[in-house]
């Protein structure tokens, strides 16, 4: 027999004893009464005998029945005579959808910055710059902004305009909006 084969015996027998003790001792550690914690666990359930509250009585729920079919409807739009400001889809001041477009009104009305003014004999025009750096020359008549835009007025200062919206109630109303001599 080799050396190394007859050290690998002795540990594993000494292992094998080492084993059997421990596993003796653990059944023997098993097998005691334990009278100590079962009474802790007689007194522990005797100590927390739990109570639970009932749970309070409630009202049942009456609904509410909305009886009333020839009243108006709260949440209804109400009617209006046709002839009202307020009446709905009033295309009063409805702008041309068919006409064509110009090239500021593919840009908001804040993109635009009015650069300059010329005038010649009565006429006038403004300079207003898009988002992209481009100048265009305008006179009145002309659209600009997403919001039908027509320019009204042109000045050394300022290019007065009347955009088109709808309201919430489709109606068509106007409201007046400028482009001002900006610097950049």
């Amino acid at each position: 027999m080799k050396p190394y084969e007859s050290n690998t015996r002795r540990r594993s027998s000494a292992v094998a004893v080492f084993s059997m003790i421990a596993v003796s001792t653990l059944l023997t550690a098993c097998n005691q009464e334990m009278v100590d914690l079962e009474q802790y666990v007689s007194d522990r359930r005797q100590a927390h005998a739990g109570f639970v509250e009932p749970l309070p009585e409630y009202e049942l729920y009456k609904g509410f029945s909305y009886v009333s079919m020839d009243l108006r409807d709260p949440f209804g739009i109400p009617d209006l005579d046709p002839g009202s400001p307020l009446a709905i889809g009033n295309s009063k001041n409805k702008p041309d959808m068919n006409r064509r477009r110009e090239a500021l009104e593919t840009f908001p009305l804040d993109s635009l910055l009015m650069v300059g003014e010329l005038g010649r004999g009565g006429n006038s025009w403004g300079l207003v710059k898009d988002s992209e750096g481009v100048v265009h020359r305008v006179k009145i008549g002309n659209f600009a902004g997403q919001n039908f835009g027509r320019i009204i007025a042109v000045s050394e200062s300022k290019i007065d305009i009347e955009e088109t919206i709808q309201d919430g109630m489709g109606n068509w109303i106007t409201r007046e909006a400028q482009l001002t001599l900006g610097e950049e």
